[in-house]
């Protein structure tokens, strides 16, 4: 499955995944409206859950908000792990080389965060113009935008030629955190955040999310 995924990103084929999902490992098949839908078994592990201290209804969110990202979008998310990170940062996500020599991709929860305090946070924040999210779903849609872009990478070559192209499209205006950083992958993250929950973007940054996100919504149709 693996060789075939990194196959396929490598040539920008089309996958036709049921012929490698049916055993029902990994992601699994099913039925809405007609339409086949593949998607993660991925969730918070039990550790990294009890580790984190956040609640059984932060945890249900978080994993929910990864399975609507899942529905909306072809998305390679490998695994989830946890760390103490010293970082304002409340997930990171980041490509890594596995032993195979595959580019994975991980998502990872900042144990120092207090998530109780900062679900409370969330939407001052957001009024305040400093995060362009205002809840759990919107920052999984930020860091899900880290990943989309660098899903055709299939080497740490390709994933840093991407990273390079991303930090020099810079748009600002999106958000007071994207305008701190000044880092296009940042802004790109925050614009996609206001594009999915209908929000006015700069032109520049709907260009961006067009290019780099578009392309992996399922059942996308380019203009």
């Amino acid at each position: 499955m693996q060789k075939y995924k990194a196959f396929s990103r490598a040539m920008k084929l089309p996958e036709q995944m049921p012929r490698v999902y049916q055993d029902g490992l990994g992601r699994v098949m099913q039925v809405s409206n007609n339409k086949h839908l593949l998607r993660m078994k991925i969730s918070i592990p039990d550790n990294v859950y009890e580790k984190s201290k956040m609640t059984k209804e932060i945890k249900y969110k978080i994993d929910n908000a990864i399975k609507k990202l899942e529905r909306e979008y072809n998305i390679y998310l490998d695994k989830i792990e946890g760390e103490f990170i010293n970082s304002q940062d409340v997930f990171l996500t980041g490509g890594y080389i596995d032993n195979e020599g595959l580019l994975r991709h991980c998502l990872i929860i900042n144990y120092k965060k207090d998530f109780v305090k900062l679900e409370k946070k969330m939407e001052k924040l957001y009024n305040e113009g400093k995060m362009a999210g205002k809840n759990f779903e919107d920052y999984i849609a930020h860091e899900m935008a880290h990943i989309l872009p660098f899903q055709n990478c299939v080497t740490a070559e390709d994933y840093r030629k991407v990273r390079a192209e991303l930090k020099q499209q810079f748009v600002g205006g999106v958000s007071g955190y994207a305008d701190k950083s000044e880092d296009g992958a940042e802004s790109l993250a925050e614009a996609f955040v206001k594009y999915r929950n209908g929000e006015k973007i700069p032109n520049e940054s709907r260009k961006l999310i067009e290019k780099y996100i578009s392309p992996w919504r399922r059942e996308y149709k380019s203009t």
